[in-house]
C-alpha cells in the first residue's frame, strides 16, 4: 500500500467548502464516488480481495489525517445480470445523455438515467416511471477524472415485457424530458453484453450527519468467469434535502482523494461502467442519431 500524503486535507478543502454552499439550490440529494480498480486483483476470491482493499483503504485513511473510523466488513450483497439498450447504429439514447439498464435478480428492474457534467440541466430534467414502485433520485457522481450529475428514475417492472422496440422506453417511462426517440427502431443489448455483477457491501464511517457506505461492484463476462472484467469500488453518501455539511462534504473528499491514490490497487487507465459497454463493441453505435435526437452538448460522460 502507498503512503497518502497528510496535505490531501488541504487539497481538497477549497472545492468541499463550495459544494457544501450550495445546499439550498435545487441540488443533489445522493453523492456517490466511484473509483475503478484493477481486475486481476479480484480473481477466485472476490470477497477476501474487497476486504483486503478495504483494509488497505483504512490504513492509507489513517495516514491521510482521516479523523473518523471505517467500521464493518465486505460481504456479498447481490448477484444479478445487467444489461443496457440503445438504438444500434443510431444509439439514441447515448446521444441524449440517456441509458437505459436493466437489472435482474429475484426481481426485474429498470433504471432509465440522464447524466450531464451541467447541475443544471440535469436537474432540469423530469422522468416518470409507469409503474407504482417507480423511485426517482438527482445524484452528483464523481470519478477521477470528471464530476457528473444524473436524475434517474427505476421500477420493478414485468419479467413479461418485451425490451425489443425503442417505444418500450416510451411504454416504461411515459414522462422523459427532452427524449426522442424513433418508436418503432429495434432496441438492443448494447455491444451484446449480459454482464453477471457481483457486489460486496458492509462497510460503512459515520462521517458527521450523514453516513458513507462503501460498496465494491465487479462485473464478469460469464456466469462462469473467475477474474471481473471491471473492477469498482465506490461510495455512497445520502441527505434527504440535499443540505450537505462542510463536515461531510471535507470527509467525503478526504475518503475519494486517498481511494485515488492507492496506487496498488487503482487502474487507472480504466474507462467508466456505462462507457466501458459501449466501447466493448464500437460497430454497435455506427451512425448519426435520426432528426430531433441530436446530440447532447454535454453527452454522457461516464
Amino acid at each position: 500500500m502507498m503512503s497518502i500524503k497528510t496535505g490531501v486535507v488541504g487539497a481538497v478543502l477549497g472545492w468541499s467548502l463550495a459544494m457544501s454552499g450550495m445546499a439550498h439550490a435545487d441540488v443533489p440529494t445522493s453523492r456517490e464516488y466511484k473509483v475503478l480498480l484493477s481486475p486481476s486483483l479480484f480473481a477466485n476470491q472476490p470477497k477476501n480481495a474487497s476486504n483486503a482493499y478495504l483494509a488497505d483503504l483504512k490504513a492509507a485513511l489513517a495516514s491521510a489525517g482521516f479523523d473518523r473510523t471505517v467500521t464493518g466488513t465486505f460481504a456479498k450483497n447481490d448477484e444479478r445480470t445487467v444489461r443496457f439498450y440503445d438504438s444500434p447504429g443510431s444509439c439514441e439514447l447515448r446521444a441524449q445523455s440517456y441509458s437505459f439498464r436493466e437489472r435482474v435478480d429475484s426481481k426485474r428492474e429498470s433504471t432509465l438515467k440522464f447524466r450531464s457534467t451541467s447541475q443544471s440541466a440535469a436537474a432540469g430534467v423530469t422522468i416518470k416511471g409507469s409503474e407504482s414502485n417507480a423511485s426517482s433520485k438527482f445524484e452528483m457522481d464523481k470519478t477521477a477524472s470528471v464530476v457528473a450529475y444524473s436524475r434517474s428514475t427505476k421500477q420493478d417492472f414485468s419479467t413479461g415485457k418485451n425490451l425489443n422496440k425503442m417505444k418500450d422506453i416510451k411504454d416504461l417511462y411515459p414522462t422523459a424530458t427532452g427524449l426522442n426517440v424513433t418508436a418503432d427502431a429495434t432496441m438492443a443489448i448494447v455491444s451484446g453484453l449480459t454482464i453477471y455483477e457481483k457486489t460486496y457491501d458492509g462497510a460503512t464511517s459515520d462521517i458527521g450527519q450523514q453516513a458513507a457506505e462503501f460498496s465494491v461492484s465487479l462485473w464478469y463476462l460469464n456466469a462462469s468467469a473467475t477474474t471481473p472484467a471491471v473492477a469498482e469500488a465506490s461510495f455512497k453518501v445520502e441527505e434527504g434535502n440535499g443540505d450537505f455539511t462542510t463536515k461531510v462534504t471535507q470527509r467525503s473528499e478526504l475518503i475519494f482523494t486517498t481511494m485515488t491514490q492507492m496506487s496498488s490497487w487503482v487502474a487507472p487507465t480504466a474507462i467508466p461502467k456505462t462507457n466501458w459497454v459501449y466501447q466493448y463493441n464500437p460497430s454497435f453505435c455506427n451512425s448519426p442519431a435520426p432528426a430531433g435526437a441530436a446530440a447532447s452538448s454535454t453527452a454522457m460522460p461516464f
